[in-house]
């Protein structure tokens, strides 16, 4: 029987994510030579700001029968947004932070950061499917994080 989780579980999964993703972009724009690059990184990190504060709202707006309520409407979603936490959202975090110590390019901070948004792509779908109402606030997400993607991948150096 996969771990289930309370809804404030599953917000403050999201809300770490948000963390980690903000930590990263500062982290990655002291690396950054061309200001657009640092400007955009930047941005980046204000973006996952917003993203943690709308998890937060969310969070703080759970009504009290579902504050203790165990939810997984699609039988599947706790089982899958269990074995992202614990696989590769997470720790692809961990290792994208551990380069940016050694020596990094740019290109391959671009590349982490598309890894890392789509992950939270993945997440956010399966969080979606375990919240009983915010479907469209979720949606609003998703939809950021893809645009993040198609930025990200417009932007990326060539070196």
């Amino acid at each position: 029987m996969p771990q289930q989780y309370a809804l404030e579980e599953v917000f403050e999964m999201a809300m770490q994510l948000e963390r980690n993703g903000e930590a990263f972009y500062i982290a990655a724009a002291k690396h950054a030579r061309q200001d657009a690059t640092k400007k955009l990184l930047l941005e980046m990190a204000d973006w996952e700001r917003r993203h943690e504060k709308l998890f937060q709202q969310m969070a703080d707006s759970i009504d009290e029968d579902d504050r203790t309520e165990y939810v997984d409407h699609a039988g599947e979603a706790v089982a899958y947004v269990q074995s992202l936490v614990h696989g590769k959202v997470f720790q692809l975090h961990d290792e994208a932070m551990q380069s940016l110590a050694g020596q990094a390019t740019m290109m391959m901070i671009f590349e982490m950061a598309i890894a890392m948004e789509k992950e939270a792509i993945l997440f956010y779908l399966g969080v979606r499917e375990m919240v009983p109402k915010g479907h469209d606030k979720i949606d609003e997400i998703i939809a950021e994080e893809m645009r993040h993607v198609r930025i990200l991948s417009e932007q990326s150096p060539m070196d």
